[in-house]
């Protein structure tokens, strides 16, 4: 791995750490459901940064939430500038994460299919 890479990482980590610890304790806009900063991809350059968020709630909070987040983007990129020592602050870019939704969705296609399963034997075995 490239010095650059390792770079690029700890951007990413230490990013994804300050926006987690500043929607605990000092984000000031409204947020509806439960959030949380899955990943954060943070640009060669790192000028820009993407920010994928999971909101469980509804989809009408998600997208309530993710407007919200966008548009206190920059009090959110003050905090990181001021947390971080870094020559440029990356402008930030917020995207729903749905891969807590799609594992949650397999997750109730196999319970599903396991509760089949135990009836096929049971009634088998009769």
């Amino acid at each position: 791995m490239s010095g650059e890479n390792r770079r690029i990482q700890k951007v990413e980590k230490e990013v994804h750490q300050v926006i987690a610890n500043y929607l605990v304790g000092g984000f000031k806009g409204p947020l509806k459901g439960l959030v949380s900063v899955s990943r954060v991809i943070v640009s060669k350059d790192l000028r820009q940064a993407k920010v994928y968020v999971g909101v469980f709630g509804s989809i009408e909070d998600a997208e309530f939430t993710l407007e919200s987040l966008q548009s206190y983007a920059g009090d959110i990129q003050k905090e990181i500038h001021r947390r971080l020592v870094m020559r440029y602050c990356p402008k930030l870019k917020f995207f729903l994460d749905t891969s807590m939704e799609k594992v949650m969705k397999i997750d109730a296609i196999l319970h599903d299919l396991q509760e089949q399963e135990e009836k096929k034997v049971s009634s088998q075995q009769e």
